[in-house]
């Protein structure tokens, strides 16, 4: 087995145990998700609903980078084959939050970290590399 698929296992069975609880809150949020995140959470349960993903979390995990940095992704995605994926939606982009979207993919290599905006009424998604 991958790091990935090892990774996504422990997740899906801690999930399973209920050892663990993601945080998906019902669409759309009075509270927590500003407009552009609602809309997108949409999205994404329009896809498990369609069987493309397994779950979706808005602020689901918080990955610690160094010291006391952390970086909380958006949503926490568990693809339909297991795939473990951390979506950023952005209106726009601060350098600084790029570099922490890029740290984390460097630590954390067996997971994909995606940038998700929307241009002209589509969503666009990039990986980000590491």
């Amino acid at each position: 087995m991958t790091h990935a698929e090892v990774a996504a296992a422990k997740i899906r069975a801690a999930l399973k145990a209920g050892r663990v609880q993601a945080r998906a809150r019902p669409v759309p949020l009075a509270r927590g998700m500003n407009k552009l995140e609602a809309e997108y959470a949409q999205q994404l349960e329009l896809r498990k609903r369609a069987g493309e993903i397994q779950h979706w979390a808005f602020e689901g995990m918080r990955i610690r980078l160094a010291g006391g940095a952390f970086y909380r992704p958006d949503f926490f995605v568990l693809g339909a084959s297991g795939e473990v994926e951390f979506h950023e939606v952005k209106g726009f982009q601060r350098e600084a939050a790029l570099v922490r979207i890029k740290v984390a993919a460097s630590q954390h290599p067996w997971f994909r970290f995606v940038t998700v905006r929307k241009v002209g009424g589509k969503w666009e998604s990039r990986e980000v590399g590491t």
